[in-house]
């Protein structure tokens, strides 16, 4: 496997849990009495995240036909079976370098290259 399609399988497998955690954050935010200034920044970020995890299934599938299931967690470390026509592998990943992925990555969808701008969206201060 080359570096271009791990990359591709590394975030086909961060992307998930970075809109996972920007969600969750969100619903954190709403008992806020400033919530609107941090909701339309995640709602951007969760948009950029979603638009972004739907390009690269799609270049996973249509481009390379890389096919990635997650496997039964083993201790700390998770593992994630890919597989082409032609090879299979195994990406294994501990806890902490999930973790440390993820946080790179919304560092990029916050501050970033993959950061986008946003408009204030007009919502109620109830």
């Amino acid at each position: 496997m080359n570096q271009e399609v791990r990359e591709l399988l590394v975030k086909a497998i961060i992307l998930p849990l970075v809109l996972k955690v920007t969600q969750q954050d969100k619903k954190h935010f709403q008992d806020f009495k400033m919530r609107n200034v941090y909701l339309d920044k995640l709602d951007i970020v969760i948009e950029s995240v979603q638009m972004d995890l739907n390009q690269v299934k799609s270049e996973m599938y249509s481009v390379h036909h890389i096919d990635l299931k997650p496997l039964p967690q083993e201790g700390e470390e998770f593992k994630y079976q890919w597989r082409t026509s032609q090879q299979k592998g195994l990406l294994t990943f501990t806890s902490d370098q999930l973790r440390e992925h993820t946080k790179n990555i919304m560092k990029e969808y916050f501050y970033g290259s993959s950061a986008r701008e946003h408009n204030q969206k007009e919502r109620g201060w109830y």
